[in-house]
């Protein structure tokens, strides 16, 4: 087990199963502009590097004015389509409750209001000291910017921090960052990317956590 004093968590796939909220806000902004429907499957291989880049590859436009306009619509549907389609996975609430004396941070690379919509509405926000999204585009995962910030915001260690995610960048964006790692497999994970970071620590599930730290 490691002495951890700084928690890291990437959000969608780690915390929550948010795929279906996340494909129906989709959708929902592609009928808005008359554009055609992407597949579930399709979609959900687009998640993970930020709303910029979901949109456009979910929409094949690229014009700047177009890109900014559907974003906003986007964080629209996300706001009426994703509390009813993203559920906590299990045993979500009994880790940060067991870590609740430790100072957990969310990094996303969702943009951080949104972050923060969900957290609220699971009740998770007063678990973290901070959440911090993708809103500059030079400091999404894999950059290690974000984390960075925290280990000196917060005077910790690089060997006292972890940060637990489903994706490669999450990993990548650790280890950039020089501090420990750990793989947890979701269903929007490529799991066979996840592998390749040769992350410290893969676990099945989030509860695996109270094996590793304390």
């Amino acid at each position: 087990m490691k002495q951890i004093d700084l928690i890291i968590f990437d959000l969608d796939g780690t915390l929550v199963a948010s795929e279906d909220g996340i494909v129906q806000s989709v959708l929902a902004t592609l009928r808005h502009f008359g554009l055609p429907e992407k597949s579930r499957d399709e979609i959900i291989s687009f998640i993970g590097t930020g709303i910029h880049d979901l949109i456009i590859k979910s929409s094949d436009k690229t014009d700047a004015f177009f890109v900014e306009e559907a974003i906003m619509i986007l964080e629209c549907k996300f706001k009426e389509y994703s509390d009813q389609h993203t559920f906590l996975y299990p045993n979500t609430l009994s880790v940060l409750d067991h870590f609740k004396d430790k100072i957990m941070v969310i990094i996303s690379n969702r943009n951080a209001q949104l972050a923060i919509h969900t957290l609220k509405h699971f009740g998770l926000l007063k678990y973290f000291s901070k959440v911090m999204g993708g809103d500059e585009l030079t400091r999404k995962k894999p950059s290690p910017s974000l984390i960075d910030e925290c280990l000196t915001l917060y005077t910790i260690s690089k060997q006292n921090a972890i940060i637990i995610g489903d994706m490669d960048i999450d990993i990548n964006a650790g280890k950039n960052a020089g501090i420990l790692t750990c793989a947890i497999k979701s269903a929007i994970s490529n799991w066979d990317e996840v592998i390749k970071t040769k992350p410290d620590f893969i676990i099945d599930d989030i509860i695996d956590l109270k094996n590793i730290i304390y």
